[in-house]
């Protein structure tokens, strides 16, 4: 296995506002992705689409295993995840994929978001 140089990683972390954090066992990473979580501004919304940073980006547990892995629902740091000119927070309002341009996304007056969804992929449909 390769070496980490543990300074540059700290400088860099500490330099761009994030932590640094060491392990020398698999088995500690639970412990540094449950530091961050009980860390984390649950409600901060780095691009400003209206959906928290914690409802784009979830960390979840590989079932039937110890292991977690980073989920990425839409792009914290993009207000239009799949650049389709909605932003995520109004495709996750109405249903829609904020990562897929797939979505048909056309103004109604009938709907209570005032937004409807026409699906033109069936793949979107069980996502």
């Amino acid at each position: 296995m390769g070496s980490v140089n543990s300074t540059v990683l700290k400088n860099i972390s500490e330099s761009t506002g994030g932590c640094y954090y060491y392990i020398n066992q698999f088995s500690q990473l639970n412990g540094i992705f449950e530091n961050i979580i009980s860390e984390t501004d649950l409600y901060k919304d780095s691009d400003g689409d209206g959906l928290a940073d914690s409802e784009e980006v979830e960390i979840r547990k590989i079932p039937n295993s110890e292991n977690y892995y980073c989920y990425m629902v839409s792009n914290p740091c993009v207000v239009d995840t799949d650049c389709d000119s909605y932003n995520d927070y109004v495709e996750e309002y109405i249903g829609s994929s904020p990562v897929s341009k797939i979505n048909k996304i056309e103004q109604t007056e009938s709907s209570t978001s005032g937004y409807s969804v026409k699906w033109s992929d069936w793949q979107e449909l069980i996502e």
